[in-house]
This record gives structure tokens, sequence and C-alpha cells, in this order.
């Protein structure tokens, strides 16, 4: 198989609607996951070891049943590449892959794949803050932690969670779930403030939502679990191994009070601020994004019917705009109709009228998106605590105080900061770290700056050099690839 009808990028709760509803129109589709099944990350299982069956959502079990039932009505039609990656997309839809290793996928997987439409579903990642001793091992991802929680590997240690975003509150049912609750909660916001936030999420919350909160206030009651509020991780010591952490108190803008730290013992730290879209492809495919200052994210630009300002790709579900499960299958569905249209199955019209009731399902989604935005989003004070000897780019070794010598210097954007540190030329390709740089150039220089981004560069993830050799690049057109 070198050519599809449409490319789904990602087997998560957006890609495997997209894939079901291209497919039932007659479409040749190939969803490709870095995963070995369907469901993305949202769907992976715990292990039985762990003693429970399942965590994954009921609602993204029902959606794998769906995709599952489609498989067996459409199968001839759709095509998965499980333990893939997509390194690089073409403004011509050619994809070019890299199996994972050990993925058992080697020889099923082609180099290259040529598609008439692609749909972006890659999902989110985690927005990280640097603070000293926050590369200690033990200090994690929140996100991270859960994926462990979920292969049944649960760390018998002092856990400690910490940060804003809805993946604490997961994470913290998850652990209790599991019979190891974490040995507290550090919150940036006031008591009063979770309160408010709790009843001004009632409106979009959902009878599975409304249970976990439930859920959450019985089994911090149940384990007594302590949580700091309007408090935030200063510090995390150790050497091979997390042994503290500091806490301080910070005020409502999240700026340190001068107050002494609070040492505590801990084995690991998940601590993060919220998710954002993972934007590398859709960037690389020379999409428009625009920074989203509510958000403060970049996001693709998009039409009604979720197409990118690149013709023929689509962004949809966490990839695009963080809404969460429920809305990226809705999101999902809007796309492989759309493809369809696009491509010639169906008409314009009746594609319109489809789109249009799946837009009316999907506008409290995308309030209470913005309300989670909202609270999720880093306060200014947050940025201002990060001292000169604080790793930033981890990749690479680049430290805070390297980006203000660097602004010192004449560095005037992100561009010229990696020119002169490496900073961003790391295996993340700036994924973790260009925020960060974003907001030490603003606050050095004392005034906003406009917004940019690095210059997306090939390959999107890391891929062995043998998967990238057997492609070559034409003298024509040398930022077109071909099969070599």
């Amino acid at each position: 198989m070198n050519s599809v009808d449409v490319a789904v990028i990602g087997a998560g709760p957006a890609g495997m609607a997209a894939a079901i509803e291209a497919a039932a129109r007659g479409l040749r589709v190939a969803v490709i996951d870095e995963q070995l099944r369907i469901g993305g990350k949202i769907g992976i299982s715990v292990s039985a070891a762990a003693g429970f069956s399942e965590m994954a959502p009921v609602r993204v079990e029902r959606m794998m049943d769906r995709f599952r039932k489609g498989l067996q009505a459409d199968g001839d039609r759709i095509t998965c590449l499980f333990g893939t990656q997509v390194w690089h997309v073409d403004k011509d839809h050619r994809l070019y892959l890299s199996t994972l290793k050990d993925s058992g996928a080697q020889d099923k997987v082609p180099s290259s794949l040529q598609a008439r439409a692609v749909i972006l579903a890659q999902g989110a990642i985690e927005r990280h803050i640097p603070f000293p001793g926050w590369t200690v091992p033990g200090v994690m991802a929140v996100g991270g932690l859960g994926l462990f929680l979920k292969q049944g590997i649960v760390p018998r240690k002092r856990i400690w969670i910490a940060g804003s975003g809805p993946l604490q509150l997961a994470l913290l049912r998850d652990l209790c779930a599991v019979g190891h609750p974490p040995a507290g909660v550090v919150l940036p916001f006031s008591r009063s403030e979770m309160i408010y936030f709790g009843m001004r999420s009632l409106p979009w919350m959902g009878t599975e939502r409304m249970r976990l909160l439930v859920a959450l206030a019985a089994d911090r009651m149940r384990w007594k679990i302590p949580v700091y509020f309007r408090t935030v991780v200063h510090a995390a010591h150790g050497s091979d191994q997390l042994s503290a952490i500091d806490l301080r108190s910070i005020d409502s803008r999240w700026r340190l009070l001068p107050t002494s730290d609070a040492a505590i013992s801990a084995d690991i730290l998940a601590v993060g601020y919220g998710i954002v879209p993972s934007c590398e492809l859709s960037r690389r495919c020379g999409c428009l994004h625009v920074w989203d200052e509510h958000a403060d994210c970049w996001k693709p630009l998009r039409d009604r019917w979720l197409e990118t300002s690149v013709p023929g790709i689509w962004s949809v579900g966490d990839g695009a705009v963080v809404l969460g499960y429920d809305a990226s299958w809705l999101e999902g569905r809007v796309a492989g109709i759309a493809a369809s249209a696009f491509l010639g199955k169906i008409l314009s019209a009746e594609a319109d009228r489809s789109i249009a009731v799946l837009g009316r399902r999907l506008v409290p989604f995308r309030r209470m998106g913005r309300w989670i935005e909202t609270v999720s989003k880093p306060r200014p004070g947050i940025w201002e605590r990060i001292p000169d000897d604080t790793i930033v780019c981890r990749c690479e070794t680049v430290r805070a105080g390297d980006i203000r010598a660097a602004v010192a210097k004449g560095a005037s954007d992100i561009g010229e900061i990696k020119r002169r540190t490496r900073l961003g030329m790391g295996q993340c390709q700036d994924r973790i770290c260009s925020q960060c740089v974003q907001e030490l150039i603003a606050r050095y220089r004392k005034a906003p700056i406009a917004r940019d981004a690095f210059f997306p560069r090939i390959p999107a993830r890391p891929v062995p050099f043998e998967d990238m050799a057997r492609i070559e690049i034409t003298e024509d057109n040398p930022n077109r690839f071909s099969e070599g």
C-alpha cells in the first residue's frame, strides 16, 4: 500500500471518528498511530496486574467499540498502521513514516504514503514551566505518571501532585483507584477559587465528570489527603533521585511571597500547567497558526469545516484546540465528512447540513474548553520566579541565565536566541521550552513581544537515520521529498 484517499494521523477519538465517516462514504483510509492499539492515550487500559480491567472513560470505550464495528463493516477500506510515527508531511499530502522499534510493524509499513487528503488528529501535549530541580529524576509530567498507572506500573512511593489543569484531577482519582493515594496535592489556586471554578463548570460538566468530582471529594476524605492551596513547588532536591520538594506560598498572580520554604520529603513529583495542542505536524505542513492570548498557546487556523489554510489538510481534536474526548469525536466526524466532500464522494450541500448539526453539538464543549483554558493558563508571576541557573532547554542544557544574557546582547526574538544558545535544537525540537523562552524575553525587556515560533525542522520527531536514508531530496526542489 503506497497510496490512500485519506490519511488519518492519530487513532484517538478524533482519528477514529474521522476514519469511520470517510470509510463509510467509500474512501480508502489509513489510520496511523504510535500506539499499538486504537484509543489514543485516553484509551490506554490498565494492566490486569494492577487489579483493574479498565481505566478508560466509559464513553471512550464506546467510541472504540464503534470503531471496531466500523472495521467490521468497512474493513476493506480501513488500514491501521500501529507502532508507526509520521515524521514529515508534504504540502502535496505525502507522508513519511517510521516504525517504532519492537513494534513488529517494520515489514508492514511503507517508508512513505501518498494521500489525497490528510486529517491531523495527533492530540495535545502538557505545558511545562521550569523551576529549580525540575530535571531531577522523579520529577515528571502529570500525564506521564498517568500513563504508568494505565500500564499497571504503580510506584509505591511518596507521590506529590502539583500545578493546574484537568490532568491533576484525573491522576488523583487514578492513584486512589489503585489504592495508593498521593502524599499531598499542591494547587496555585485559593480554596475559594476552587469552589468558584467548580460552580462555574456545573453547566458543562455532565454526569460522568460530576461523578468524578464526587469520587474525588470522597477519596480526599477517606485517605485524608492534604491539599496546599495557593502554593507552588518552588524547588526540587536530589541527585540521582528526588528526595524533597520546597513549597512556597504565592499571591493571586502567582508571585512568590516573602515567606520561608516548607521542605517536604518526596519520591515522585507529578507537575504540569495544563495541556496545549501539539502543532508540530500542522506547522510542518505550512498551515497558518495563530497565537491565542486567552489560552497562551499556538492553534492552527481552521474554517467552519475544520480545514486548515492548506487545502486538503484538516486539524481536529485536542491537536487543534483542547476540548476533551467527546468534542474530539465530534470534530473527527466533521473532518471525515468534509474530506468526503473534498474528494467528491458527497455533495457539499449534504456535507454542510451534517456539519451544521455537529457544529451545534460542539457549542457547549467549546464553552467548557474556553473555561478550562482560563483555569489552566499560567499567571504572570509563575514566569518571574525562574532563577538564572535553572535549565530551560533540557535537550541542550540551556539555562535561563543564558537566555537573559543573549537578550542583553541584542537577541530580540526566539530565532536569534536559538542561533546564540542552541536552544530548541535537541530531540524535543522546542515542544517543551519554546513558550518559556518567549516569556523570559518579554519579561527581561519589560515589554510585550510579537509571538514567534521556531521554524519547524525535518524530522518532526526523532527517527532512526536508516529510515531517513531511504528518502532522497531532489535537487530541483530541496523541500520536496521523493522515494529513493
